[in-house]
């Protein structure tokens, strides 16, 4: 079981991924977690980064256009 599970969305922001991934790595290292990155339909590479940094605590939801932030935390929430 987890003790702690984050919900990112993200649009088009394939420039952060890598740098908000180390942080949370970082910060998070004592605990068991997950990491639920939501692309919101994103037109750049944000997809592609997300997998590219990722390890055994990311999750990636890739939602076909952009719905908005409200559907996409919905979404991560459900994952979670």
């Amino acid at each position: 079981m987890k003790e702690l599970s984050i919900v990112i969305t993200v649009l088009d922001e394939q420039d952060n991924v890598s740098v908000l991934s180390e942080k949370i790595r970082s910060a998070l290292s004592q605990f068991t977690y997950e990491v639920i990155w939501v692309d919101d339909g994103s037109i750049d590479h944000t997809a592609a980064n997300i997998k590219k940094f990722s390890d055994a605590h990311t999750r990636l939801v890739s939602l076909t256009r952009n719905f908005g932030q409200t559907a996409a935390l919905s979404a991560g929430i459900d994952m979670a």
